[in-house]
Parts: structure tokens; C-alpha cells; sequence
């Protein structure tokens, strides 16, 4: 906790300097209530997002710089931040799940209410990456595919990498039903092992952390180089939304922010 906010880092990344850190609930409520405006334009809505989250970016050491986000629509496309190539989505960000750069001057930024905030960072080329990974997004191998851009366009290797994810719903509490389960049975062959308690109905319980920790060994990441914080959001309504839990019985939808930046220290 750090000027009255709380908030999760994933502190083993720190010895690189570079900063993972997810908003708890106190930053997701004041985001709702800074939720958009019926006609309000994306610049506007932009910008409200920084207004909304900028204590808890001083909080853990990332203002003032920009944040970068996306228009996340459950996608499996990643995009690549180049401010020397003349980037600029301060007023409208693209649409996409995934997003790389190799800028220090700039905080990625993913927004999830369930869904996997995912990051991965080269320490050898200082490259890095934020993923969001819903069961669209992770079907689709959005990991891998944010892996592979940031293999072509920095040079990474996916030896050199490390992850980190942070809180999602989990497999106590994450129920799906066929139209997502046999997708992922054809999709790929380990999927069982990410299937909990399937039912005579067809019905069974997703595990979204291991689906991706299993895209990312694929792809060459060591699992000593994975940390998951292991925290449901649907387990903790005192620390996270959950779109799952809480959709029902609320009327506006609070989201966590998950970023990663290097640190000024």
C-alpha cells in the first residue's frame, strides 16, 4: 500500500526494474464511477481513463508517463508501440488484445474484470509486452502471437523471457459450457488438463491461468520464468470486480488496470 491505495506487484520482476502492478478494487470502483459518457468521443474517454487511474500510476512509480492501452474486443491481435516510427494513439487507440514496444518512456496498460492480464518482458533486449486474455483471446493463442512479434520485431528469444499473470478468474468459479470447451478440445491437445469437473451436460470449469502458462512453455518460456499470482477475482470481491459475480446485480462495470513500465528508481 502506498499513498492510501493498494495494490499487487509481482515483486520478483522488480530485481530487473521494471514495475508489474494490478489496482485493486478501490481503483476499479473510482474507474466505474469515471465510466464513459453517452456520446463522449474516444479522446475524451481517454483521457478520463489516465484521470481515473493516475493515483494508482503515482502509487506504484509509473507517472507521469503515457499510458498505453488498446480498444480491447476479445481479439488474438497484437500490435507493436513505436514512437520513433511516429506512433501516437493518444486520441484513439487501436482495436486489439495485445500490444509490444521496446519503449522505457511509455506504461502498457490492459484492463480486465475476469479475464487474464498477461505481461512478458525480455530482459536481454528490455522488450516487452500486455495481453488480455479472455477465453476468445486465449483460444486464438494470443500469447504465443504477442510472443512472436516481439521475436520479430526486437529480436527476442523466448528463453531469455519471463511472465507474469495476474489475477483471474479461476477454475473454482469459471463455468462454461460446450460452445467453449469443444473449440478448445480441437484447438489443442493438452485441453483436458485445463478442464475441471466436466458434467454429463457438457458443462465444465475453465482454468484461463493454465490454458496460457501451457501456450507459454510451448512457445519456450521456462516455468521457473512464470509467476501467477494465484488470486480469483471472483473468490475476492473485497479486492477485484468480477464481471462473473457482479454483472448481475450492479449497473456499471468496474475493471482493474494491470500495467507494466520500467521503473525510475
Amino acid at each position: 500500500m502506498r499513498d492510501g491505495l493498494s495494490y499487487l506487484v509481482c515483486t520478483p520482476l522488480l530485481a530487473f526494474g521494471v514495475i508489474v502492478a494490478t489496482s485493486t478494487r478501490s481503483q476499479q470502483e473510482h474507474a466505474a464511477r469515471e465510466g464513459a459518457w453517452q456520446g463522449e468521443s474516444r479522446a475524451d474517454g481517454r483521457r478520463r481513463l489516465e484521470r481515473a487511474f493516475a493515483p494508482f500510476l503515482s502509487a506504484v512509480g509509473l507517472a507521469p508517463r503515457p499510458l498505453i492501452t488498446l480498444r480491447q474486443r476479445h481479439t488474438n491481435r497484437c500490435l507493436i508501440f513505436d514512437p520513433s516510427g511516429g506512433a501516437s494513439w493518444s486520441e484513439s487507440p487501436p482495436i486489439g488484445d495485445a500490444v509490444a514496444t521496446r519503449s522505457g518512456e511509455v506504461v502498457l496498460g490492459i484492463q480486465t474484470a475476469d479475464c487474464a492480464p498477461i505481461f512478458i518482458f525480455d530482459p536481454r533486449t528490455r522488450a516487452r509486452a500486455a495481453i488480455h486474455a479472455g477465453w476468445r483471446g486465449t483460444l486464438g493463442r494470443i500469447v504465443e502471437r504477442a510472443l512472436t512479434a516481439m521475436v520479430v520485431h526486437f529480436g527476442t528469444r523466448a528463453e531469455d523471457c519471463y511472465a507474469a499473470i495476474g489475477p483471474t478468474i479461476g477454475p473454482c468459479c469459471y463455468e462454461v459450457g460446450p460452445d467453449v470447451l469443444e473449440p478448445f478440445r480441437r484447438e489443442f491437445p493438452y485441453a483436458e488438463a485445463m478442464i475441471v469437473a466436466p458434467t454429463a451436460s457438457g458443462r465444465a470449469r475453465l482454468d484461463l491461468v493454465e490454458a496460457n502458462i501451457r501456450q507459454l512453455l510451448a512457445c519456450g518460456l521456462s516455468r521457473a520464468r512464470i509467476f501467477a499470482s494465484g488470486l480469483c477475482t471472483a473468490c475476492h470481491p473485497q479486492l477485484f470486480f468480477s464481471y462473473r459475480r457482479d454483472a448481475k446485480t450492479t449497473d456499471r462495470a468496474g475493471r482493474m488496470l494491470s500495467v507494466i513500465g520500467e521503473s525510475s528508481s
